[in-house]
């Protein structure tokens, strides 16, 4: 049932309980659990395994006081085997690697160079154990030496095939095949899929690096930017409560104005404007919420602050558009045979938490302005710290339920992370019903990720404002909107890009 007006009604309410308790324990259970395996990392892991290349046996390539420390070259046995699919299932390129003083420089099998005046080069790409007392064929299936060597240019202290071009057609050295040294001849595009699957990892470690590089030389320039901008936001809100209907309609005339150039003619462009003319009240609405909120923001100051703090969060939460690579630096034991089940948690652990960041600031910001909104006698009926008030007021009552909340929208994000990868694991199939299924999947997914994302926020709002636990509060959020579908329209669309007008809006409501 709908809440009944009550004049007498001052919000938010302080006289509250902590809510989803159960939620909240098994947050800081998972949070418990994040940690250890954070200790078990930092305990099993060497950071230089990101940087340098390690062998088969996990021993680094090219560093002083090791065995290898004249081999500074990282070689793949066979680096076609880079291209299979347990890259991504067990984080490794299934064949054998060894450290080099150099790369291949010419094309040899080991059934032509065995006794021959060329083995003596070819044994530097063997096993370090590797004794010539072996057949052929025992050699080979054993793993000693590779069947084949092929001409090699180093690439991050790796070496891949040296493949070229010429008039349009791949080579390697002056063959557009290669012997797989059992006798067999393969194209030269599976060399180029095995080492684009194994530089995949390497070019995101050097991204990652140059990025770290670029913020060490630059982070200055890039605190002047922020500073402008804040100024520039600032001057923004302070304009809007002068000229919000001037600035409302222009941004309404321009978005009809594009849309009238990429349709144009089109009844869409009709329907819309008559929608404008129909609902210029709503229109007015808006204007007047954006007022408000500009007022709101100058009685609310530490406001400014959230900008720097909670959506701060917002471009790393955007992993399930991109694609994960992890990597296995050598070595078996218990802790590598449980590094998917880590990794998977670690993910997942980390969409939880970015959420419940998220979740913290919008609560505290209804809060903040929950206590504007209710003060009879602007600013001496509101609290001496809005903002830190209702922040611990999150914290203390409410931490299970939004821990609740940002644990559902978690759990849709962790899904579509598994069909992006199982998209690219089905980029190869023919099968075009599974294709079918997936694109359905991911879109159905897309759309309840956005739904839960905006019945969260007006969710929080109503923790924030009656103390509710989550899904007592998800419910009379969703009644409320569904009620105020037309009148919510309007005010939402101007509200959209700013979490304070969207606080607003919700009372209007």
């Amino acid at each position: 049932t709908p809440h009944k007006y009550d004049p007498t009604f001052k919000g938010p309410i302080y006289n509250r309980g902590c809510t989803d308790v159960i939620c909240c324990v098994l947050f800081f259970l998972a949070i418990v659990g994040y940690v250890a395996v954070g200790i078990v990392a930092w305990t099993h892991g060497d950071p230089r395994k990101v940087i340098y290349p390690t062998d088969s046996q996990g021993q680094f390539c090219g560093q002083k006081g090791t065995k290898n420390e004249n081999k500074p070259f990282l070689f793949y046995f066979n680096i076609v085997k880079c291209a299979s699919p347990l890259v991504l299932l067990e984080f490794q390129c299934p064949t054998p690697q060894i450290c080099v003083k150099q790369c291949p420089d010419r094309y040899l099998t080991f059934l032509n160079a065995h006794n021959s005046h060329d083995f003596e080069y070819y044994k530097q790409f063997c096993m370090p154990s590797f004794q010539n007392n072996k057949g052929v064929a025992e050699v080979l299936r054993d793993g000693d030496c590779p069947a084949v060597i092929i001409p090699s240019k180093p690439l991050f202290q790796r070496c891949f095939p040296a493949i070229h071009t010429n008039r349009g057609v791949l080579m390697v050295g002056n063959e557009t095949t290669y012997e797989d040294g059992h006798g067999t001849r393969k194209n030269i595009t599976e060399l180029v899929e095995g080492a684009k699957r194994a530089n995949m990892v390497l070019e995101a470690r050097e991204l990652a690096m140059q990025i770290f590089e670029d913020y060490t030389v630059s982070w200055y320039w890039i605190v002047i930017g922020l500073v402008i901008a804040m100024v520039l936001s600032l001057l923004f809100i302070i304009l809007l409560r002068f000229l919000a209907g001037i600035m409302v309609w222009v941004m309404i005339v321009m978005v009809v104005l594009v849309l009238g150039y990429v349709i144009i003619l089109s009844i869409l462009e009709v329907v819309i404007i008559l929608l404008l003319i129909f609902l210029r009240k709503r229109i007015l609405i808006a204007i007047a919420l954006i007022k408000e909120a500009s007022r709101a923001v100058g009685h609310v100051m530490c406001s400014m602050l959230y900008p720097l703090t909670f959506p701060s969060v917002n471009e790393s939460r955007q992993c399930p558009n991109g694609r994960c690579q992890f990597a296995f630096y050598g070595g078996e034991s218990t802790y590598h045979r449980a590094l998917l089940g880590l990794q998977i948690f670690n993910v997942f652990m980390f969409f939880w938490l970015a959420n419940f960041v998220l979740a913290l600031g919008q609560v505290t910001l209804a809060g903040a302005f929950a206590s504007y909104y209710w003060a009879m006698h602007k600013p001496d009926d509101m609290p001496a710290f809005p903002l830190f008030s209702a922040f611990s007021r999150a914290l203390r009552y409410h931490t299970g339920s939004l821990a609740f909340g940002s644990l559902i929208l978690a759990i849709v994000q962790i899904i579509r992370v598994v069909l992006e990868y199982l998209d690219q694991r089905l980029k190869a199939a023919q099968n075009k019903f599974a294709k079918f299924l997936m694109v359905c999947l991911k879109c159905c997914f897309w759309c309840l990720e956005k739904f839960i994302k905006f019945l969260n926020r007006n969710a929080y709002i109503m923790i924030a404002i009656y103390g509710t636990n989550f899904c007592t509060s998800a419910r009379n959020a969703f009644f409320l909107l569904m009620r105020n579908i037309i009148s919510q329209s309007f005010p939402s669309l101007a509200s959209s890009s700013n979490p304070i007008n969207s606080f607003t809006v919700s009372l209007q409501m």
